[in-house]
């Protein structure tokens, strides 16, 4: 799900603005020391999946290499247990493969490989690797007919107008207002991968890897920090001593652009060693 908060997954956010307690902070006379001291993220955890995600593969394997298609269908449901209960369906496909161009050429050239991959689809999540879900303005200030400006983090009695201390019960005007006013769509997402692997000689090898992925986020829903492109380049060099241990070394880039067209890099160099029994 994308909102205020940028991209948030099941399960895992907390309201931003609830601190968590302490015993020793616990004054009421109705909190026992036994409290749990832990944020809540019943509000604007809002999201759920209402059925399993389906998915289907086909693939064929070849001397020269293998060309797989996949498909997939799952489902998104915004319910904040009260006015709010939205539903959406995602769906996408993928095509992958790859080829050895010298396949029968003597010596290390032979085993020279590359492949291949375009993934396409709507509300995609994490079907596709940094795939956007639902975007929506749920938990963002929204102006309500009759309340004024409706800031969910603030709606508490004695703050601002169109708060009320009812915000959060059922039958609260100001919540059935807001959620009425709860907009929410499914994004697109297009992924695609390319690399190469070459072999200098039987035991020395490199893999030189670009991929990204682009999403359509509506910016009238949510603000700048959410993801628009990410992108990543990958080079590496692993020698194989013997068979079974690789020594490698790797460079890679990443690029990611947001919805407001902030930009930023990141760098790293790394070194491996892999073991295999």
């Amino acid at each position: 799900m994308n909102n205020t908060f940028g991209q948030n997954d099941l399960d895992t956010q907390v309201t931003a603005a609830i601190s968590p307690c302490s015993v020793t902070g616990n004054t009421a006379a109705n909190l026992p020391v036994t409290t749990a001291c832990i944020p809540s993220g019943a509000f604007f955890d809002a999201l759920k999946s209402s059925w399993p995600e389906f998915i289907g593969t086909a693939r064929i394997n070849q001397p020269w290499g293998h060309l797989q298609i996949g498909a997939m269908v799952r489902s998104d449901q915004l319910n904040d247990g009260q006015r709010l209960d939205q539903q959406f369906v995602g769906y996408g496909g993928t095509i992958s493969g790859d080829a050895h161009p010298f396949s029968g050429a003597p010596g290390a050239l032979g085993k020279d490989d590359i492949g291949f991959g375009v993934g396409i689809g709507t509300e995609t999540a994490g079907q596709l690797a940094n795939g956007a879900g639902i975007v929506t303005n749920f938990g963002s200030p929204i102006n309500v007919p009759g309340f004024g400006l409706v800031n969910p983090l603030a709606q508490t009695a004695g703050t601002a107008a169109g708060t009320t201390a009812a915000w959060n019960t059922a039958n609260s005007a100001v919540r059935r207002g807001y959620d009425r006013l709860v907009q929410s769509q499914s994004p697109r997402s297009t992924d695609a991968w390319i690399w190469y692997q070459h072999w200098w000689t039987e035991n020395l090898r490199s893999t030189l890897e670009a991929s990204g992925i682009w999403s359509a986020i509506n910016t009238n829903l949510t603000p700048g920090q959410c993801n628009k492109l990410l992108t990543t380049t990958h080079g590496n060099l692993i020698w194989s001593p013997v068979a079974f241990v690789d020594l490698g070394l790797e460079y890679a880039w990443g690029h990611r652009v947001t919805v407001a067209n902030f930009k930023g890099d990141a760098y790293s160099l790394q070194g491996s060693m892999r073991v295999r029994f």
